[in-house]
């Protein structure tokens, strides 16, 4: 099985290239936590990452990583829930059992990840932020 996801996290944050590329190289925790199966042998999974440098704050790496993570994990779930089947192949959308199971994006609404910035809950922020 081979498939293939590219992105790029845009940040305003000045990064440097080693900051950049690990930023990028992080954030594929979020595919991890969105995709099932991820990372195998014949997927060409690719992350990049844009630092524009506007901000002049100093930067904290730990928090812009894990929001990158848990960006990255969001964004695959809209992408995936708002997609449209094409050539006779139905998107999740189209599927009589999508409206049932409200919850589909399990690696998410189980684990319950946090905003990391106010310790929201997952749920919560979504609705709220998103």
């Amino acid at each position: 099985m081979s498939n293939t996801t590219i992105g790029v996290i845009a940040t305003d944050a000045a990064l440097d290239k080693m900051q950049a590329n690990f930023v990028a190289s992080t954030a594929h925790d979020g595919l991890a936590l969105s995709i099932r199966p991820c990372h195998t042998p014949g997927d060409g999974d690719t992350l990049f990452c844009i630092a524009t440098g506007q901000n002049p704050a100093p930067v904290d790496l730990t928090t812009l990583v894990a929001a990158a993570v848990q960006s990255t994990a969001l964004a695959v779930i809209n992408a995936v829930s708002a997609a449209a089947g094409l050539a006779g192949i139905p998107a999740i959308s189209e599927l009589p059992s999508f409206a049932a199971w409200p919850h589909w994006n399990l690696a998410l609404a189980e684990s319950k990840p946090y905003d990391i910035l106010s310790r929201t809950p997952y749920r919560f922020y979504r609705r709220r932020h998103i």
